[in-house]
């Protein structure tokens, strides 16, 4: 059984949000942007263990409050697809400390994901024996979801416009669903964001 010491965060941050016209993980939200939301609210779930993954607008982001205290991945390869920041991040994760058994990627832009919700995932995983607790949305499962390790080959693997739904689909037997009731939204244009706030 994992133990929340031995899982990893990976925040997706990389994209370009050529859709929003502005870098997305610098709107503001709360007291801070998407991109600070949910680093904080994953600081509240395992504090010790946070990877932010990088690239588009990189210069403009980097410098926010809530990155000092989380280790920052780079991501050259951004404008590829979101699997080459799932590549790189897993790998930089485990070169960090090869012990971790599972890894839970989260996106910079669903901003009511809560930490309450990342626990409940947690748990789900750690008292089930499915590799996989992945987000329930209407028709098909999702992220924020957590995967155990033997999938890191798998996702280091991904093809470059593949995410992590690809291997969440894949490997559909091996799964445990979790309700997020609606927090799973996620923000891709001005539209998706002032519906929200």
């Amino acid at each position: 059984m994992t133990n929340n010491k031995e899982i990893a965060i990976l925040i997706l941050a990389a994209g370009e949000s050529i859709r929003m016209g502005e870098p997305k993980q610098l709107l503001p939200w709360k007291e801070t942007t998407l991109l600070g939301n949910i680093i904080n609210e994953a600081k509240l779930v395992l504090p010790l263990n946070i990877n932010v993954v990088l690239g588009g607008n990189f210069d403009a982001i980097k410098n926010i409050n809530e990155l000092k205290e989380v280790n920052v991945i780079y991501n050259p390869n951004f404008q590829q697809g979101q699997g080459t920041s799932i590549s790189i991040g897993i790998n930089e994760i485990l070169k960090i400390n090869n012990s971790i058994k599972a890894v839970l990627i989260l996106l910079c832009d669903q901003p009511l994901i809560t930490s309450q919700y990342l626990k409940e995932l947690i748990v789900a995983f750690t008292t089930n024996t499915k590799g996989i607790a992945a987000t329930k949305y209407d028709n098909t499962p999702g992220v924020p979801a957590i995967f155990h390790k033997k999938y890191f080959q798998e996702l280091t693997n991904l093809k470059k416009d593949k995410g992590a739904k690809h291997t969440i689909i894949n490997n559909s037997s091996d799964i445990i669903l979790v309700n997020s009731n609606g927090k799973e939204v996620d923000i891709d244009t001005k539209e998706d964001y002032r519906k929200l706030i």
